[in-house]
């Protein structure tokens, strides 16, 4: 659970450097994630609890009263005892199929986060539009490129407008992009690959558990 808050948290935190879609589509998988996680405090699945036995050492019985006979103590708890056992694999089963959710999720998300590696056009136009916050008008009302957000501004000075139209910025601007976008997505893999580890390992302990029922009481 302090796992996937922590890689929500980072999703947010470079949400202004995702792709709008790409961003929505996993918010909501990993929402999907957070509702689906049983809460601490949550009553379990299926209620295994049995009432213990009485032993009434004398009853008194009245004309037409109906004589119940109570169960002796060793087989009620017998009997419990197999109920229980069923009732755990159906639970287990559950689970199992809750945590290869997660798990698909998890692994789903790892595809989607990659590093920015070559600076093609569609990075271009992301770092433009990081930049300018997602304010189309900081572009003119035009496409994500540098030169439109050159035309669009209106500068200070003769030197500014030299320096923030060269080259060099504009290769300085794409760089800066990149790396905050790379450190982003490096949190959120490190955060996703714990959750895959841990999801792994409870997927492993229910299925040995399983297979001790399945061999223990024939289930």
């Amino acid at each position: 659970m302090d796992n996937l808050k922590s890689l929500m948290r980072c999703l947010d935190d470079i949400s202004n450097m995702i792709p709008e879609g790409t961003y929505l589509e996993m918010c909501d998988d990993l929402k999907r994630v957070h509702e689906i996680i049983p809460k601490d405090d949550d009553p379990p699945l299926l209620d295994t609890r049995r009432p213990t036995p009485v032993n009434v050492p004398f009853q008194v019985v009245q004309p037409g009263m109906a004589v119940h006979i109570i169960a002796n103590e060793s087989e009620s708890e017998s009997e419990g005892e197999g109920f229980g056992w069923y009732d755990e694999w159906i639970q287990n089963e559950e689970i199992l199929q809750r945590l290869h959710t997660d798990y698909n999720i998890t692994k789903k998300s790892l595809k989607k986060l990659k590093y920015i590696g070559n600076i093609t056009k569609k990075v271009r136009e992301d770092a433009i539009r990081d930049f300018c916050d997602g304010d189309i008008e900081c572009v003119g009302g035009s496409g994500w490129t540098f030169d439109n957000l050159n035309r669009a501004t209106i500068w200070s000075s003769d030197e500014e407008e030299k320096e923030c139209t060269s080259k060099a910025y504009e290769r300085t601007l794409y760089q800066n992009y990149k790396t905050r976008f790379n450190r982003g997505c490096e949190r959120l893999r490190t955060d996703a690959m714990d959750m895959k580890r841990q999801l792994e390992c409870e997927i492993s302990e229910v299925r040995d558990r399983q297979n001790y029922l399945r061999v223990h009481y024939n289930l």
